[in-house]
């Protein structure tokens, strides 16, 4: 159910989407080359010059090493193709092709996802902030359950931990589309929720006729993004038994609450689904493990949070 009304908000976002999936579906070739993956990335000339200022701002904060601020009167040096092209390709070579699909991604989605939505009571960068961190818990839930699982069983099947990156990131990005449906009809949702008999998603429902879960998987689908992906997000509030990406996101997105990350009206009231534990095998312990790491790892949530 994807609306003239709702999709024209992601009509800028049709280059940076492309570079994105053209990537995911790049990365599952071990043998790709460190030059095509620049060659991709430089089709987009604003994606890749930001990327590249945001990846040389982390890099000296990293170092300590503060640039020389420019004379007013002189211009920013601008780039050729070729030197474009050449320093995309040490950054892949520095970084790794799976870190640098999740800062392409952080920077596609980072403006929409950074926008106030009036209608969820959320201010502009909450949603961001939030997506971010839960992106970065279920990176590393992923990467809990593949080494718990790899030293159970060597041939037991990998969680792809970019895939989880991402599909955290977008797992709320429905909510940027509804918003203006929900802000307008602010009485009607209020006085729903305030029943305390319907639910977010309820009132989603009952105002747009979809809810945000599952109109941002529909828009996944729409940029062919992975299937594990859009079904990730369509169930992250309710995850099915045996879909495990869908039952890391679903934790990620109630961990992020206990470190605070709950954007919104009622954005507490969440609660875990408990058979999405059972469903990867984890334990609250291993959930407060993964937390504590992503708690202690705030300048990495910053780095993904600057989107420029």
């Amino acid at each position: 159910m994807i609306t003239d009304k709702y999709a024209a908000q992601f009509a800028n976002l049709t280059n940076s989407i492309d570079v994105v999936v053209r990537l995911m579906f790049m990365l599952k070739d071990r043998d790709i080359e460190n030059s095509d993956i620049a060659n991709v990335v430089a089709t987009d000339k604003v994606l890749s010059n930001t990327l590249l200022k945001k990846l040389e701002k982390i890099s000296n904060k990293e170092s300590g090493y503060t640039p020389p601020e420019l004379d007013p009167s002189e211009k920013e040096p601008v780039l050729s193709n070729q030197e474009i092209f050449e320093n995309l390709e040490m950054a892949i070579m520095r970084l790794g092709h799976g870190e640098i699909l999740k800062q392409v991604s952080g920077i596609s989605f980072g403006k929409i996802l950074g926008g106030e939505c009036k209608g969820y009571g959320i201010a502009k960068n909450e949603l961001w902030v939030h997506s971010v961190t839960v992106a970065l818990i279920s990176q590393e839930l992923a990467k809990l359950i593949n080494t718990i699982e790899l030293a159970q069983d060597e041939n037991a099947v990998k969680i792809d931990t970019t895939i989880a990156f991402v599909s955290g990131l977008l797992h709320d990005l429905g909510k940027t589309a509804l918003s203006g449906d929900l802000a307008a009809k602010s009485s009607t949702f209020r006085t729903k929720i305030d029943s305390r008999s319907n639910s977010w998603i309820e009132v989603e429902k009952h105002i747009c006729n979809i809810d945000h879960a599952a109109y941002g998987a529909e828009l996944t689908k729409k940029w062919k993004l992975s299937d594990e992906i859009s079904t990730a997000i369509a169930g992250h509030h309710t995850p099915p038994a045996n879909e495990r990406l869908t039952a890391i996101v679903h934790l990620a997105d109630c961990g992020s609450r206990i470190l605070g990350s709950a954007p919104g009206i009622g954005g507490f009231a969440f609660r875990s689904d408990p058979r999405a534990l059972q469903t990867v095998n984890l334990t609250m312990d291993n959930i407060e493990q993964v937390l504590m790491h992503v708690a202690a790892n705030q300048d990495t949530i910053a780095n993904y949070c600057a989107t420029s």
